[in-house]
């Protein structure tokens, strides 16, 4: 597709490149790296990237695929076409999150794992005495 092109209203290759961005960074990866892994020129990547070029769908798919995310999501849609990027979340926190509680020892997932619960179940331990006192 040109840049220029008009697009159905709430794609944005702008969020696609602002995302692309944040991910690519987020993981770690060189823009070679990932060009090479999603078999992009890196010239290509590079005028996306820099808005010269918009990016052909079959990149958009396989970058969703590397990043585990939606399209829709890396075109700033959710499933019914409605935007659902909030500038005031960085993107990137949840990936870089999981990565970091993956890499973490046994001892501190138990610590995030108690912690999450926490705010998940924030009245668990009343609910579970009413349950069993009950009983």
């Amino acid at each position: 597709m040109a840049v220029g092109t008009v697009l159905p209203e709430g794609i944005s290759f702008d969020t696609f490149r602002l995302r692309l961005t944040g991910l690519i960074d987020a993981h770690g990866y060189t823009r070679r790296e990932f060009s090479r892994i999603i078999s992009l020129d890196p010239t290509t990547l590079s005028k996306i990237l820099t808005g010269k070029r918009d990016p052909d769908l079959i990149y958009v798919v396989r970058t969703a695929q590397l990043f585990n995310c939606s399209v829709e999501w890396l075109l700033g849609l959710d499933t019914n076409g409605q935007k659902i990027f909030d500038e005031n979340v960085p993107y990137y926190r949840p990936m870089m999150i999981a990565e970091l509680y993956a890499r973490a020892e046994e001892d501190d997932r138990k610590r995030v794992e108690d912690i999450l619960r926490r705010y998940i179940y924030p009245d668990r331990d009343k609910v579970m005495k009413s349950v069993f006192s009950e009983s």
